[in-house]
Protein backbone atom coordinates (compact mmCIF):
# COMPACT_ATOMS: atom_id res chain seq x y z
CA UNK A 1 0.00 0.00 0.00
CA UNK A 2 2.87 2.55 0.76
CA UNK A 3 3.95 2.04 -3.25
CA UNK A 4 0.47 2.25 -4.10
CA UNK A 5 0.49 5.63 -2.30
CA UNK A 6 4.22 6.96 -3.88
CA UNK A 7 3.02 5.86 -7.47
CA UNK A 8 0.07 7.90 -6.68
CA UNK A 9 1.60 10.84 -5.64
CA UNK A 10 4.46 10.45 -8.53
CA UNK A 11 1.23 10.24 -11.65
CA UNK A 12 -0.66 13.44 -10.15
CA UNK A 13 2.82 15.14 -9.86
CA UNK A 14 3.38 14.59 -13.49
CA UNK A 15 -0.26 14.62 -14.31
CA UNK A 16 -0.84 18.20 -12.36
CA UNK A 17 2.54 19.35 -14.45
CA UNK A 18 1.37 18.47 -17.92
CA UNK A 19 -2.22 20.47 -17.07
CA UNK A 20 -0.12 23.48 -16.19
CA UNK A 21 1.91 23.47 -19.35
CA UNK A 22 -1.31 22.95 -21.38
CA UNK A 23 -1.60 19.49 -22.00
CA UNK A 24 -4.90 18.93 -22.77
CA UNK A 25 -5.09 14.69 -21.72
CA UNK A 26 -3.17 11.72 -20.50
CA UNK A 27 -2.85 8.28 -21.10
CA UNK A 28 -2.16 5.72 -18.76
CA UNK A 29 -0.92 2.74 -20.74
CA UNK A 30 0.10 -0.59 -20.04
CA UNK A 31 -2.19 -0.25 -16.40
CA UNK A 32 -1.87 -2.89 -13.99
CA UNK A 33 1.55 -4.17 -15.66
CA UNK A 34 3.33 -4.21 -12.04
CA UNK A 35 0.45 -6.00 -10.12
CA UNK A 36 -2.47 -4.48 -8.03
CA UNK A 37 -0.88 -1.88 -6.21
CA UNK A 38 -0.21 0.39 -9.14
CA UNK A 39 -3.78 -0.58 -10.41
CA UNK A 40 -4.82 0.88 -7.66
CA UNK A 41 -2.73 3.66 -7.69
CA UNK A 42 -3.66 4.57 -11.20
CA UNK A 43 -7.86 4.32 -10.39
CA UNK A 44 -7.22 6.52 -7.76
CA UNK A 45 -4.79 9.04 -9.74
CA UNK A 46 -7.61 8.98 -12.53
CA UNK A 47 -10.71 9.67 -9.68
CA UNK A 48 -8.49 12.67 -8.56
CA UNK A 49 -8.03 13.84 -11.76
CA UNK A 50 -10.88 13.74 -13.19
CA UNK A 51 -12.86 15.66 -10.53
CA UNK A 52 -9.43 18.81 -10.36
CA UNK A 53 -9.01 19.01 -14.08
CA UNK A 54 -9.88 19.49 -17.71
CA UNK A 55 -7.59 16.49 -18.77
CA UNK A 56 -8.92 13.71 -21.05
CA UNK A 57 -8.22 10.61 -19.20
CA UNK A 58 -7.69 7.14 -21.10
CA UNK A 59 -6.82 3.98 -19.60
CA UNK A 60 -5.18 1.25 -21.31
CA UNK A 61 -4.91 -2.49 -19.32
CA UNK A 62 -1.88 -4.53 -19.28
CA UNK A 63 -3.84 -7.61 -20.54
CA UNK A 64 -5.05 -5.85 -23.82
CA UNK A 65 -3.86 -6.88 -27.39
CA UNK A 66 -3.85 -4.11 -29.34
CA UNK A 67 -3.91 -3.95 -33.38
CA UNK A 68 -1.63 -1.40 -34.86
CA UNK A 69 -2.39 -0.64 -38.31
CA UNK A 70 1.23 -0.21 -40.16
CA UNK A 71 2.79 -0.76 -36.72
CA UNK A 72 1.10 2.08 -35.00
CA UNK A 73 2.75 5.76 -34.39
CA UNK A 74 5.34 5.46 -31.88
CA UNK A 75 5.26 1.52 -31.74
CA UNK A 76 8.30 -0.66 -32.67
CA UNK A 77 10.29 2.25 -33.53
CA UNK A 78 8.30 3.86 -36.00
CA UNK A 79 8.82 7.99 -35.97
CA UNK A 80 6.72 10.02 -34.33
CA UNK A 81 5.16 12.50 -37.33
CA UNK A 82 1.64 13.59 -38.18
CA UNK A 83 2.53 12.14 -41.28
CA UNK A 84 5.43 9.26 -41.26
CA UNK A 85 7.56 8.30 -44.49
CA UNK A 86 6.39 5.56 -46.34
CA UNK A 87 9.57 3.74 -46.60
CA UNK A 88 10.15 4.30 -42.81
CA UNK A 89 6.99 2.13 -42.27
CA UNK A 90 7.72 -0.37 -44.96
CA UNK A 91 11.20 -0.90 -43.36
CA UNK A 92 9.12 -1.79 -39.90
CA UNK A 93 6.36 -3.67 -41.52
CA UNK A 94 9.24 -5.70 -43.63
CA UNK A 95 10.98 -6.20 -40.16
CA UNK A 96 8.18 -7.25 -37.78
CA UNK A 97 7.34 -9.95 -40.65
CA UNK A 98 10.84 -11.54 -41.59
CA UNK A 99 12.67 -11.33 -38.04
CA UNK A 100 9.61 -11.22 -35.28
CA UNK A 101 7.23 -13.41 -37.64
CA UNK A 102 3.91 -10.73 -36.89
CA UNK A 103 1.54 -11.10 -40.17
CA UNK A 104 -1.40 -9.25 -40.99
CA UNK A 105 -0.15 -5.73 -40.26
Amino acid sequence: MEMAAACKADMLYVARHMAAVGADGINFDTTASTGDAEFLATLETVEELAATTDLAIEVGMAAEIPIHANVGIGVGGVPLFEVTPPDVLTRCSAAMVEIGRVDGL
